[in-house]
């Protein structure tokens, strides 16, 4: 059994019903922050009546919207869909099954206080109000919530909050519910009495010595009509003071047993003890037995380094996929986190028209084959891409150095124009990444993003997709001997232009195609050869200086000042720079290096249209391209 659907409406950020559709056992909540992840986390909380919840709603809880005030939703409606169940599980959960046996759980809060300050609650099962809800069902479910930045420390220490009585309670559980049974004490119990007895009489503790004392100075002050007697001991007598008062302490090595070498956790670092607050809390969860769990953990990654975010969520796919009806929902802003497991395990949160956008990337329609490359391929720098607002996908390191330096010069350039509707002045700003995927592999990776029936490989079109936009740049790449002008129409061999069309179908996806040859070719023929040639004299080191040298010869193509009588002169001089950029003497990343440090000084620099126009459709500027 699981939580195959969640809709949430009139709560928080979500005016519209929003659904978000989850996975059988490990969900990582992907997006940028307000997207609704924690507004997810909250809503299961709420509904599932998980422990630490007070289950109290405030006014804040209600949609209100920012453009207008006034406007605030009348109530809040949450709905869980569960699914997987066993035939035992459908007849436990028969009164909240619908008419096609699909088992719900309802929530419906009134935007309206009682005379006690409440707003008014009903929860139910099914599709009527008027079903019977009986509780003892979802008492049967577990839910565990870990906060971000949790206070571990606090969790782990003595108190009525200690997640370690919690766990101690259901280990005694069985024998709790049987010492009742036989009019028994608890052992603990019992071995803690004995103790207080002992401390008592003992007279090397001096304990039965300072209770005389006491109880003397109580009969002089007020006699023996008035008087009290007391007893020195531990207060804790009785199970639940006893587990309340224990804590966790810690030793830095595994398989310590000498009790005085341990120490308080307050000793103890940050990382490590949400590390013990999560195992004490994994343990507790061991002891629910067959009935539904869910774990909802946010941003686990807080105070753990890389290697042990990675040791960490490995752990919890393991276990998900060895026990049954143990399903964990994790939101993340960790790159680390995320590339650790597969992406079927991802859910992409963006919030859109005052609704989340949840898009779960198993449902996408990715086949085997892609969902296997892109998981091989993701690594810290290209996980971006489930974060950010938008993304381009180039194909090597030096547009992945260049395009964001040529997206500041379009977006000042459009700026400029567009006074009243301006655009970020960086991709940076406008939340935008820029993924290097080291060759053409759009087929995969934009196919998270549009969902085409062509691309997909799909009878039809899927309505899964990550929502927000993706734009690609890819070269022309006609014959290595050709070298084409602007006039001339030569049709490249790339075999990515045929997605072009294909993309253009999507929404929110596009590809962008050289129409001439290569990316650093194409700047050449835009007009940017003298500083081009610029970058590459200053970088040469190759040869000593002769008539015929490389630094000579770039030296009279910076001299053209980028005045050519003609496109066949540009191109014979956007041929040698490009050769000289391919040079085992140079290469491609360390020239984009270079010219990239004199964008920063110089916005003179023309940027070709295919470029400007991708750049100016992922930042909203142009709806589409011709």
């Amino acid at each position: 059994m699981f939580i195959k659907e969640l809709e949430i409406q009139g709560y928080k950020n979500t005016k519209e019903n929003s659904k978000i559709v989850f996975n059988k056992g490990l969900n990582i909540l992907v997006g940028e922050n307000g997207a609704g992840k924690t507004t997810i986390i909250n809503a299961l909380r709420l509904i599932l009546k998980e422990d630490d919840y007070n289950n109290k709603i405030i006014e804040e809880d209600f949609y209100k919207s920012f453009d207008e005030p006034n406007q605030v939703s009348s109530n809040i409606k949450i709905k869980i869909l569960f699914d997987g169940l066993t035939e035992d599980e459908k007849i436990f959960y028969l009164s909240w099954a619908d008419a096609d046996n699909n088992v719900i759980l309802n929530m419906d809060i009134l935007n309206k206080m009682n005379n006690r300050g409440y707003y008014k609650k009903e929860i139910w099962g099914g599709v009527s109000k008027a079903n019977i809800y009986e509780s003892e069902l979802l008492d049967n479910m577990n839910c565990i919530y870990l906060p971000p930045l949790r206070d571990a420390e606090t969790k782990l220490v003595e108190g009525r909050s200690s997640r370690l009585a919690k766990l101690l309670k259901k280990l005694y559980k069985e024998e709790i519910e049987q010492k009742k049974k036989d009019n028994q004490e608890i052992e603990i119990v019992k071995a803690t009495k004995e103790f207080n007895q002992n401390l008592a009489k003992g007279k090397e503790y001096k304990i039965g010595e300072a209770n005389k004392k006491i109880n003397e100075k109580m009969k002089e002050i007020i006699g023996n009509t008035f008087g009290q007697s007391t007893n020195i001991q531990f207060s804790e007598i009785n199970f639940d003071k006893i587990i309340h008062s224990l804590r966790l302490m810690f030793f830095p090595k595994v398989g310590e047993i000498d009790i005085e070498k341990f120490r308080n956790i307050s000793e103890n670092s940050l990382g490590y003890n949400n590390l013990l607050y999560m195992a004490t809390i994994l343990a507790e969860i061991e002891l629910a037995g067959e009935s539904y769990k869910a774990i909802l953990i946010e941003e686990p990654e807080a105070h753990l380094h890389p290697q042990l975010q990675v040791q960490f969520i490995k752990y919890i796919e393991k276990i998900v996929k060895d026990k049954q009806n143990l399903q964990i929902i994790i939101t993340t802003h960790s790159n680390v986190l995320a590339l650790s497991v597969s992406i079927k395990n991802i859910i992409h949160v963006a919030e859109k028209n005052n609704m989340i956008e949840a898009t779960n990337i198993a449902n996408i329609g990715l086949e085997d084959e892609k969902i296997k490359f892109i998981d091989r391929w993701l690594d810290a720098t290209k996980s971006n891409l489930l974060f950010a607002k938008g993304i381009i996908f180039v194909e090597g390191i030096s547009e992945g150095i260049l395009v964001p330096e040529l997206a500041k010069i379009c977006l000042k350039e459009y700026n400029e124009i567009h006074k009243e509707a301006k655009l970020s002045s960086t991709l940076e700003e406008a939340g935008i990444s820029v993924i290097n995927m080291n060759g053409i592999y759009f087929k995969y990776f934009m196919a998270l993003y549009c969902n085409t029936s062509e691309l997909l490989q799909d009878k039809e079109n899927t309505k899964e997709r990550m929502k927000n936009r993706c734009a690609g740049i890819t070269d022309n790449d006609p014959d290595k001997d050709i070298y084409p002008i602007p006039e001339q129409s030569i049709k490249g061999k790339n075999p990515a232009l045929k997605l072009i069309l294909i993309i253009k179908k999507s929404s929110n996806a596009r590809l962008y195609g050289s129409p001439l040859k290569t990316f650093e070719y194409d700047l050449c023929m835009e007009g940017n050869s003298k500083i081009m040639a610029e970058t590459l004299k200053e970088l040469w080191t190759k040869e000593n200086e002769s008539e015929n040298g490389v630094k000579n010869k770039l030296q009279i193509i910076v001299n053209k000042e980028d005045e050519y009588e003609n496109e066949e002169v540009l191109s014979k001089d956007s041929k040698y720079i490009l050769d000289k950029i391919e040079d085992d003497e140079i290469g491609k990343g360390l020239f984009a290096q270079a010219l990239a440090d004199r964008l920063n000084t110089k916005n003179t620099f023309k940027v070709p249209t295919y470029i400007k126009e991708a750049i100016l459709w992922i930042c909203g500027g142009i709806e589409d391209a011709n």
